[in-house]
């Protein structure tokens, strides 16, 4: 279960970072001229490469946010282990298991 929960926030969370980044991108961004001109807005190829950086770079932010609940679940699971026992040991010894 755990596995497909930190699956699921890893793809929320890259579907959620790129709509971010996506809004970011548009013909008045000032900070856009400065891209190669294989990232040129103006031609299909060049928005399919663009599109291809911000996905990659939202799949990061959605990592990094994973890792970062991962480490928070970690760090509050840790005192936990205060209550742990180490299980008893018998008198007599370890019983036998019959064959």
């Amino acid at each position: 279960m755990g596995i497909s929960v930190v699956q699921t926030l890893l793809t929320e969370g890259s579907g959620r970072a790129h709509a971010n980044l996506a809004a970011l991108v548009s013909p008045g961004n000032q900070g856009l001229l400065a891209l190669p001109s294989a990232m040129n807005l103006d031609t299909a190829t060049g928005l399919a490469v663009l599109n291809a950086e911000v996905t990659r770079h939202a799949t990061l932010v959605a990592y990094l946010d994973d890792f970062w609940i991962m480490m928070v679940l970690t760090a509050v699971t840790i005192p936990l282990l205060v209550l742990i026992r180490r299980p008893k040991k018998a008198a007599d010894g370890p019983a036998e298991i019959p064959h």
